[in-house]
């Protein structure tokens, strides 16, 4: 996402600033300036960023995961009457859930 993130985020943010006053003149006056690496200012800032939020993202996500298919598969033991699933299959989450352990 990053590499094609940054350059949308030096457009806006020089725009914000006044800089420029279209989208067309940023990137015209951002290429004449800087060139290509002029769309890349601030890339490792904003890695050093993300990168570390995503790993927590992806662990909390993964932790909730695990927890709730944990208490389903309980449930499903506690109203059947039996400890194991009879047929085998591992649970899932639906769409539903998995939408819901990604926003915890």
């Amino acid at each position: 996402g990053s590499g094609w993130l940054c350059p949308s985020e030096v457009i806006k943010q020089q725009m914000q600033a006044g800089m420029y006053t279209s989208t067309r003149g940023a990137i015209k006056g951002i290429w004449e300036k800087r060139g290509l690496q002029g769309f890349y200012r601030g890339y490792f800032g904003g890695l050093t960023r993300d990168v570390p939020f995503r790993v927590a993202q992806l662990t909390s996500y993964e932790v909730t995961k695990n927890l709730y298919l944990r208490v389903k598969k309980q449930r499903l033991a506690a109203s059947s009457g039996s400890e194991e699933e009879e047929d085998g299959t591992e649970l899932e989450l639906s769409p539903v859930d998995s939408a819901v352990c990604g926003a915890i």
